[in-house]
């Protein structure tokens, strides 16, 4: 009943399911160290049931294979001397297989009835145990090598697993596969009382391997991690350095956009300095060639005139004699006429002096940088006073 439950227990043992992820490394870690623990207990408990027929709690189970050896060798041993009584019956029967063994048990009624009991107590566990508990565990190896391929990431002695899981039925047993060292040769005579024991052993190596793999891994991973953690210090650290170069390239990129447009205005208000102060020396040099064809056209009428004139100018020396002995008495005239219009004049026009000065025909004719420098003395002399009469009066006599 006990056994059954325990079977039931390995049975409960969930394999990882295909459609979840696990959320870390240790989360399988400690699924397979679970699953590893839970196999060798019940690698013990039906190791028990096959050599004692129970799984009482009075035989404590412990990890520790010295205890296993000592109860397989113990129990064997005894059931060695029962089972040699069988040799001194019938020595030349072939009682390499349950077969041949029940045959001659059937045909035989001189063997004591402990030693068919035991016989076919051990037949009645190794059939029991090859169709039930046995594939169970292969099953659940299976499923937890299936696992480990699947997630660890070092694969340590991938091969040698499978090639333990998947060895070939047909190998010669041998003493140490159980281990026994201490066994009588009567006992190995009886090859199949090692068929489950095998499957003990061999089972234990396989957990034994899958700790070695997984203890590996664990480290493998570990190296990962700190490798991951560098890598990621490093990338972090050049991503620092990547974001702090894109502000200076974005820095560097927008000062010379700017110095650029700032260059092109400049070489634009350039171009157009240069074309205004190009336009204005032509317009200079239109406007002095304008001026040459104008002194041109009257040099060259002058020139055509120059005969008329010379003809006259006898006639105008002659006139100016007569005018030259006239000339006192007219000036003495014009002299007092002229008096008595400026006096009129600057009696009239007051404050308006200055316009009035600036209206007058000058020959030669002057500038009007010439008018204000005159008009500035005039004022400069009557700075006080309403002088605007004798102002008058001192602009018409100096025109």
């Amino acid at each position: 009943m006990l056994l059954l439950v325990e079977v039931q227990n390995m049975l409960s043992i969930k394999s990882w399911p295909k459609t979840k992820e696990p959320a870390s490394y240790q989360e399988i870690y400690n699924h397979v160290e679970h699953f590893g623990s839970e196999c060798s207990q019940f690698i013990d408990i039906i190791e028990i049931d096959y050599y004692q027929g129970t799984t009482s709690t009075e035989i404590a189970l412990s990890k520790d294979r010295i205890t296993h050896r000592a109860l397989s060798v113990i129990t064997i041993q005894t059931w060695s001397r029962r089972l040699n009584q069988l040799r001194t019956i019938a020595c030349s029967k072939d009682f390499c297989s349950a077969e041949s063994t029940r045959e001659f048990l059937n045909g035989e009624r001189l063997i004591d009835s402990e030693i068919i009991a035991l016989i076919e107590r051990i037949n009645s566990k190794i059939r029991q145990q090859f169709k039930v508990e046995i594939p169970v565990l292969i099953e659940r190896l299976n499923d937890c090598m299936e696992m480990m391929k699947q997630y660890f990431l070092s694969f340590y002695q991938i091969e040698s697993i499978q090639r333990i899981i998947e060895n070939d039925q047909e190998e010669k047993l041998h003493a140490e596969d159980v281990p026994l060292s201490t066994l009588s040769r009567e006992c190995l005579s009886y090859p199949f009382v090692f068929v489950l024991p095998r499957c003990y052993h061999r089972a234990r190596e396989i957990l034994n391997i899958f700790q070695t793999w997984l203890r590996e891994d664990m480290i493998y991973t570990e190296f990962i991690e700190r490798s991951l953690k560098s890598l990621d210090k490093k990338y972090r650290e050049a991503k620092q350095a990547w974001e702090l170069s894109k502000s200076q390239y974005s820095q560097i990129k927008y000062r010379t956009e700017t110095r650029d447009t700032r260059l092109k205005k400049l070489e634009q208000t350039q171009l157009e300095t240069d074309f205004f102060s190009k336009q204005q020396d032509y317009s200079s040099k239109c406007f002095k060639r304008q001026i040459y064809a104008m002194r041109l056209y009257e040099l060259s009428h002058r020139l055509k005139n120059a005969h008329g004139n010379h003809t006259t100018i006898g006639k105008f020396q002659t006139g100016f004699k007569d005018l030259s002995k006239e000339l006192p008495e007219l000036e003495s005239k014009i002299a007092d006429d002229l008096c008595k219009t400026f006096s009129i004049v600057s009696k009239t026009i007051g404050r308006d002096w200055d316009r009035l000065y600036r209206e007058l025909l000058f020959h030669p004719k002057r500038g009007q940088e010439e008018l204000s420098n005159d008009l500035k003395i005039i004022s400069r002399k009557y700075e006080r006073g309403n002088t605007f009469q004798d102002q008058t009066m001192d602009a018409l006599n100096k025109w």
